[in-house]
């Protein structure tokens, strides 16, 4: 139920987000203001807050399962989101994000997976949840460079529709969307490297192929990085994080709903 309120309070701050930005870029007075799409977001992340902490840590020990792993993604697009509005040209993009954090919310929802995967020990819990939230970074990477990609294309057609003025500058968008993927990247190293050191026993715990996926995700973060800094990468640069953010998806949660939901396993 906890999870079906957080979801109904991100629908409702995102609608108001982009609709008062709609306004202000039309210089319609409107009721509903961007400080109370704001309010919404945080209050929506306050209750996310309350209910992670008791999903994840409810027994000493985090129990970081398909449904836990989503619902902290969701939370962590939500927190960007709700920075993000506090900028009154961000507030059409923090919209589109907590649309994207309702979706992960509805996933979350849906999951039918009962399986506890407790992990103790401060280095499994410390290489998981960089592992998530690094996640989570380039997931916002991915969505900002879709918006790029849309930008791109509707400036190229000369097009002006309603979705780009909801959306910031092309230029603010770009420079918040390599910034995302730099900080993503830097995360999703320590990951990697925490992983290496802490994860034993690979084969036996079926981690093997995510650790090849992982590791195949940083290597095309790197490309996608190196790209951008030695030819200007733009739109080559959001397919390589399209790609890369699929393949780091089908590392993480492809192997845990495999494990959990169809094979009823469990890793840590």
């Amino acid at each position: 139920m906890i999870n079906l309120t957080i979801l109904l309070v991100y629908l409702a701050a995102a609608l108001v987000l982009l609709f008062s930005h709609w306004n202000q870029v039309n210089h319609k007075p409107s009721a509903l203001s961007g400080m109370t799409g704001t309010a919404l977001a945080v209050l929506g992340f306050a209750i996310h807050c309350f209910a992670n902490y008791n999903s994840v840590f409810d027994n000493g020990a985090a129990n970081l399962n398909l449904s836990n792993s989503l619902s902290l993604v969701a939370w962590q697009v939500a927190l960007f989101a709700a920075i993000s509005s506090l900028n009154v040209n961000l507030r059409g993009l923090a919209g589109v994000l907590l649309l994207a954090a309702s979706t992960a919310m509805v996933v979350t929802f849906l999951n039918s997976s009962n399986v506890s995967v407790d992990v103790s020990g401060w280095q499994i819990q410390s290489h998981i949840l960089l592992s998530i939230f690094s996640y989570s970074l380039l997931s916002i990477a991915a969505v900002l460079g879709l918006c790029l990609a849309y930008q791109d294309r509707q400036f190229r057609l000369a097009r002006v529709g309603i979705s780009m003025r909801i959306l910031p500058p092309m230029e603010t968008t770009e420079r918040t969307f390599f910034n995302t993927v730099l900080a993503g990247f830097s995360l999703l190293s320590l990951a990697i490297f925490s992983g290496l050191i802490f994860v034993e026993n690979l084969r036996e715990q079926h981690l093997t192929h995510k650790t090849v996926l992982s590791i195949g995700s940083w290597i095309a973060f790197g490309i996608l990085i190196f790209g951008r800094v030695r030819f200007g990468w733009r739109r080559k640069a959001v397919y390589w994080t399209l790609a890369a953010v699929f393949m780091l998806g089908l590392a993480f949660f492809g192997s845990k709903f495999v494990l959990e939901v169809l094979l009823d396993k469990r890793w840590g």
